[in-house]
C-alpha cells in the first residue's frame, strides 16, 4: 500500500506521487512522478529564521512554484521553530493572498523532520494550534489559498475541516476538487469516503484517478458502494483510473474484475499494476495470460513469476 506520512512533501499540485503510465520497452509501466520541487538537506541553513522567512516571500512574490522557493520551503519546516509558527499566523489574517498561501504551506509540515511518537505517527508540534488557522484559511476567496490550507490540512491529518465543508467536492476549480481527492486519501471516515465516491465520478479524469486510488489502494474498507464505485471505474475512459479501480477491486477479491484484469494482461503493452492486481486476487483463471506473459516478456519477469505463483497456489501473500 502506498504511504506518504514519512514524507516531506509540497503541494499536492506540485510534488505528489501520481498514479501513471509510461510505455517502457512496449509495456506500461506503473510508476512514480514526482512534480514540481526537490528535496533537500535535513540540514537547516545556518541564517536565522527572519531571513529565511524574508528571502522565502521573496521568492513567492516571484514565482511561487519554483524548485528555489519550495526548497527554502522545506528548510523553515524542519527548521519548526515557534517564530515561523507566529510569522505564519500572522499571514493568515494578511490582506496579501501570497502571504496567506505561504503560511499554509509553512503550517502544513511545520516542525515534522520524521518525528515519530511511540505508534510510529509523524508528529507536528504545531498541528493544534494550526487547525483553528487554516479551517478559517479554508473560506478564503482565493482559489490558491484554500488549495493550500486543504493540502496543508491533508499533510497533518485534520481531515474535519475538510468534510465539512461538502461544497468543496463540487468547486468550480478543478484543482480544488483534484487537492480535496489526494488530501482525504488516507482518511477512513464515512464522510471522507462519501467525497472520494463522488470524487472518482467527477469530470476531471486526474481527480477521477486520484479518488479512485484513495478509495482502491489507501482504503483498506470495503464495502458495497465502495465496490460500486470501483465497479463503475473500470469503464472510465481514462486508463491510469481504470488501473487504479481493477486494483482496487484486486485487493477486495472481487471476482467480477477477473475478466477486465485477462484482457489487459493479453494487451499487447500490460501495466505492472495489472500484474499486482493478478497476484493480489490469485485466480487460477490468470494462470494461462500470465504464463504467456512471461514467454512474451523474456526479461525482467520477476513480478509476473510471483504473481502466477500465487495464482497457482504456490505462494501465500499475506506470508510474503
Amino acid at each position: 500500500m502506498k504511504d506518504f506520512s514519512n514524507v516531506l512533501r509540497a503541494p499536492y499540485s506540485q510534488q505528489q506521487r501520481r498514479p501513471c503510465i509510461e510505455l517502457v520497452a512496449n509495456s506500461k509501466v506503473h510508476c512514480t512522478v514526482s512534480r514540481k520541487g526537490t528535496m533537500v538537506s535535513a540540514n537547516p541553513e545556518n541564517r536565522p529564521t527572519s531571513t529565511l522567512l524574508e528571502k522565502v516571500l521573496n521568492l513567492s512574490r516571484v514565482d511561487p512554484e519554483s524548485d528555489e522557493c519550495w526548497d527554502l520551503i522545506w528548510v523553515i519546516r524542519r527548521r519548526g521553530d515557534v517564530e515561523t509558527f507566529e510569522t505564519a499566523k500572522t499571514w493568515c489574517d494578511s490582506d496579501d493572498v501570497i502571504e496567506r498561501t505561504l503560511a499554509a504551506n509553512l503550517l502544513g509540515q511545520l516542525g515534522g523532520d520524521n518525528k515519530r511518537d511511540t505508534d510510529g505517527q509523524q508528529v507536528y508540534p504545531f498541528a493544534g494550534q494550526s487547525l483553528p488557522l487554516l479551517d478559517k484559511l479554508l473560506d478564503d476567496p482565493e482559489v490558491d489559498v484554500i488549495d493550500a490550507a486543504i493540502t496543508a490540512l491533508g499533510h497533518l491529518d485534520l481531515y474535519e475541516p475538510i468534510t465539512d465543508r461538502p461544497s468543496l467536492v463540487t468547486h468550480p476549480s478543478a484543482d480544488i476538487r483534484y487537492t480535496v481527492a489526494c488530501a482525504l486519501c488516507r482518511a477512513n471516515s464515512e464522510i471522507a469516503i462519501e467525497f472520494l465516491i463522488k470524487l472518482s465520478e467527477d469530470e476531471d479524469e486526474d481527480v477521477r484517478d486520484w479518488a479512485t486510488f484513495g478509495l482502491g489502494t489507501q482504503c483498506d474498507n470495503d464495502t458495497p458502494p465502495i465496490r460500486k464505485a470501483l465497479f463503475s471505474r473500470l469503464a472510465d475512459t481514462h486508463f491510469e483510473t481504470q488501473l487504479e479501480a481493477i486494483m482496487g477491486l484486486a485487493r477486495r477479491n472481487d471476482s467480477r474484475v477477473i475478466p477486465h484484469i485477462k484482457v489487459e494482461l493479453e494487451a499487447d503493452g500490460v501495466a505492472l499494476l495489472v500484474v499486482d492486481a493478478a497476484g493480489e486476487i490469485a485466480s487460477p483463471d490468470l494462470v494461462a495470460p500470465l504464463e504467456q506473459l512471461i514467454e512474451k516478456w523474456g526479461v525482467d519477469t520477476e513480478g509476473v513469476e510471483a504473481a502466477l505463483k500465487r495464482c497457482k497456489g504456490e505462494s501465500d501473500p499475506e506470508n510474503e
